[in-house]
This record gives structure tokens, C-alpha cells and sequence, in this order.
């Protein structure tokens, strides 16, 4: 299981290397998928809660940023 929390923090570390802001939201929302993910695997709630509520801000952000006429 240890493997998620090692992917889910790389590619949190990828996501701060992208130039645009829409590719950052898409990498580290994918992220906070897969560390809410293994802190349910792992029983390790603040870890699974961080993981989503950092989702849903992501999944607004980019809501926002890919809306027409934007």
C-alpha cells in the first residue's frame, strides 16, 4: 500500500514543475485522488479528508479556468 502514498507524492512533486495553471490543477488533483485513496486504504483519515477537500478545490478551480469565454 505503501506504493499510493509514493505516487500520490510524486506526482504532487510532477504537478509543481508545470508551467500552466491548468495542467498544475489537473496533476495535483489527480494527487489528492490517489492520497485520498490510500489514506482509506491505510485507515488514516486526516490524510484521506486532506485528499478530497484538496480535490474539490482543484475540481472548482479548474471548473473555472475551463469555462467558456474565460
Amino acid at each position: 500500500m505503501q506504493i499510493l502514498g509514493y505516487i500520490a507524492l510524486g506526482l504532487s512533486l510532477l504537478s509543481m514543475t508545470m508551467k500552466t495553471m491548468i495542467w498544475l490543477r489537473v496533476l495535483h488533483a489527480t494527487s489528492c485522488l490517489v492520497y485520498l485513496i490510500y489514506g482509506y486504504s491505510i485507515a488514516a483519515w486526516p490524510i484521506a479528508v486532506g485528499g478530497l477537500l484538496l480535490f474539490c478545490i482543484h475540481a472548482y478551480h479548474l471548473i473555472y479556468l475551463l469555462k467558456p469565454g474565460k
